[in-house]
């Protein structure tokens, strides 16, 4: 399913105000236009009439371009950026990504630009991005901005969009532990806010931060739903829901309806989900919003699948194609090519179902969507079956099997990629209090020197030297031991990131032995999968991988192996391997995958280390070890 959950704070990122629409006030704004010379004062009306035109009509892109003329004509700053800018957010809004890019580059390369403006238009512009597939630039650029959010633009409500910003990028490139940690942060900002004196004493102040929870109710429902808690993530769609019903944000209330359509639908309750998908259809075409109004129609029609009425999901299928095939965004037009052709075959029909999946494969091929594209050559393979093409048919079922199994391999890399990125950000952190520690240490030194200068220059009492001497040692060594700690710290996370990548990498390589044994079963086999087999026996009985992990944890658990020996005499080096890997507090499974062994095989090696040991049945083994 292509992603349409970036959900963007309209009064931050598309600077529409809320104004409702009121004929009588264009109108009279239209009056006061015809009498206005070419001028700021001109501009400005011009600007308030696409403002309330809002996302009504197509007349809002059209003042915004006068507005964009006028002022470039008569060298109005003010007004060529806010019709640059917003000429950016109503392109987005109809799904013109590649236009909205151009302006919102433009507005954010201006000369002299504020940093405020500056970071908005960074934000917009990883937006777009996003929207464009291009998740790797959309996560470079967001990140690049939280950092100047966080040191140089003081905006709390710019920080918490870019938050959600990056949560949304995060989730559609499955790293979801991050996504989840984004947003806690975001939420400890607006548990910040709720601290603050106004929030109990100004209800508009309490009603605003309130609202700032909307977002992100709305991504940890995200979470909940990736997790298949599909209840969960109702539950707190509808708290989203609620708090935002006292704003005038109509798009946010779009998105809220169009998730918990989604919700209703996994949980099979398929008349209460085309009632929210609905709702936020009529929103998104009220807005002119073409990209999510395709998906609403998709949605619909998938609950009248679910409920065999094919005619119908027919029918809201064909809509939504009629939109994506105007539309920039290749996943949507994926996303309802895919829902057609499974319609088709619904219907019987799979000589036009085929005609679609031809499509979806061409496409989801082209923009390297593996997921969608091994869903659509499992689904054209069942249009081939159809036809009497048994020999197609298998061979789509086979590169189907075959992109299953690369996604299976790239989902275990992006989990280890995640615990990297985890450790990296753990490291950094780490050594950032490393630094101030080192910082303070050398501080008071200097205030040592400095003082001792002082008080010799002085002739001070010597008893009043050693005594604020006395106390800035017993500071130093309070530092130098923080600085220990936090390295020991450092080392033993490092210590268990290295422990659970070699379990994992072990684990892997163990599958892929596996399945390359019954790829070589085969009578017409490659001889290549014997060299395969023999390559991945080596990887697996390298030393050097043990003597790696031996290094590290010597660092954090200096002199074990000797006192394990000094205790008890009768272990073997096999033994200390498996005696570190219960130091750790590992799984059996996890010291499986690393020594290369089976399970049975772990449980006769704690036997064996048990009886070397003397250890009665009613000791631990696990807190033996621990205690050495």
């Amino acid at each position: 399913m292509p992603k349409k959950y970036l959900l963007l704070t309209l009064t931050m990122l598309l600077s529409f105000s809320a104004i409702s629409q009121n004929q009588k006030k264009i109108d009279s704004l239209l009056q006061v236009l015809k009498t206005l010379p070419d001028n700021e004062e001109k501009a400005n009306t011009l600007e308030r009439i696409a403002r309330t035109y809002q996302y009504n009509s197509d007349k809002s892109g059209e003042y915004y371009q006068k507005l964009l003329t006028l002022s470039e004509k008569i060298g109005y700053s003010v007004g060529v950026a806010r019709g640059t800018y917003n000429l950016g957010s109503y392109n987005l809004t109809l799904g013109n990504f590649n236009k909205a890019l151009d302006y919102y580059e433009k507005f954010t390369n201006r000369e002299n630009i504020d940093p405020y403006d500056e970071a908005t238009g960074k934000q917009a512009i990883a937006v777009i991005y996003h929207r464009l597939d291009k998740y790797d630039e959309a996560l470079e650029r967001i990140n690049e901005n939280i950092d100047v959010l966080n040191n140089e633009v003081s905006s709390n409500s710019l920080l918490l969009n870019a938050y959600s910003v990056k949560h949304t990028i995060l989730v559609d490139k499955g790293y979801y532990n991050l996504a989840l940690n984004t947003t806690l942060l975001a939420e400890k900002l607006v548990e910040s806010l709720k601290k603050k004196k106004d929030y109990t004493e100004d209800a508009e102040y309490k009603e605003a931060v309130d609202l700032k929870m909307v977002p992100i109710l709305t991504r940890l429902a995200s979470i909940e739903t990736n997790l298949g808690r599909h209840e969960e993530a109702l539950k707190h769609k509808k708290e989203a829901y609620q708090l935002n019903k006292n704003s005038s944000n109509r798009l946010q209330d779009a998105y809220i309806l169009s998730s918990m359509g989604d919700s209703y639908c996994a949980l099979g309750e398929y008349e209460k989900s085309e009632e929210s998908y609905l709702k936020a259809l009529k929103l998104f075409r009220s807005m002119k919003a073409k990209v999510n109004e395709a998906f609403e129609l998709t949605g619909i029609a998938l609950t009248y699948t679910n409920r065999k009425q094919y005619d119908k999901a027919l029918s809201y299928n064909k809509q939504a194609l009629e939109i994506a095939e105007r539309n920039e965004s290749k996943s949507v037009l994926l996303d309802v090519l895919t829902d057609m052709g499974t319609t088709y075959i619904k219907l019987n029909n799979p000589k036009k179902a085929l005609q679609y999946f031809d499509r979806s494969v061409k496409l989801a091929d082209s923009i390297n969507a593996l997921e969608e594209l091994q869903l659509a050559y499992r689904k054209r393979s069942e249009a081939f079956s159809g036809l009497n093409n048994p020999l197609q048919a298998l061979k789509d079922f086979k590169a189907h099997v075959k992109i299953k199994d690369s996604l299976a391999t790239l989902e275990n890399n992006q989990k280890i990629e995640e615990l990297y990125i985890i450790n990296e950000t753990a490291k950094k952190e780490q050594q950032i209090q490393i630094q101030k520690n080192d910082i303070q240490l050398l501080e008071s030194e200097n205030k040592v020197s400095n003082l001792q200068r002082i008080l010799l220059a002085l002739g001070l009492i010597l008893a009043l030297i050693a005594a604020y001497a006395f106390y800035l040692r017993n500071k130093r060594n309070k530092l130098a031991k923080e600085k220990a700690e936090v390295d020991l710290e450092f080392k033993t996370k490092e210590l268990t990131t290295h422990a659970l990548h070699l379990a994992k990498k072990n684990e892997v390589l163990n599958d892929l032995k596996e399945k390359a044994k019954v790829l070589k079963a085969d009578a017409d086999a490659d001889p290549g999968y014997q060299m395969l087999i023999q390559t991945i026996n080596f990887d697996l009985q390298d030393d050097n991988n043990w003597e790696n992990f031996s290094r590290y944890f010597e660092q954090v658990h200096k002199g074990f192996n000797e006192k394990a020996q000094a205790q008890f005499p009768a272990i073997t080096n096999n033994d200390l391997r498996l005696m570190a890997l219960l130091k750790m507090n590992l799984s059996s499974k996890e010291i499986a995958n690393i020594l290369n062994i089976s399970a049975d095989g772990i449980k006769k090696a704690r036997q064996r280390l048990r009886k070397k040991m003397g250890l009665d049945s009613n000791i631990s083994l696990e807190a033996t070890v621990i205690s050495i």
